[in-house]
């Protein structure tokens, strides 16, 4: 039986590569959702990663309101 797999064995590999391809030709709908899935993980951490390195904020929706004097130096960094 030459055609015959060996125990263990797959046509699509063996190893992870092995179950990657497997898994696109037998659920290609489940593999393309779960890489959209990773994919918009991966981009939402790195937004909220940039809204926190950047100290960005919607000013719009603050709950308290700090009033500055104008020789004070944060005064620069706001009004940019």
């Amino acid at each position: 039986m030459s055609g015959a797999l060996k125990h263990g064995a797959s046509k699509y590999g063996t190893g992870i590569s092995g179950l990657w391809k497997q898994g696109w030709c037998e659920i290609p709908e489940v593999m393309a959702t779960s890489l959209l899935a990773f994919g918009s993980f991966f981009l939402a951490l790195h937004g909220l990663n940039r809204i926190k390195r950047d100290k960005l904020e919607d000013k719009r929706y603050r709950f308290d309101y700090v009033v500055y004097r104008d020789d004070d130096p944060r005064v620069k960094r706001i009004k940019e």
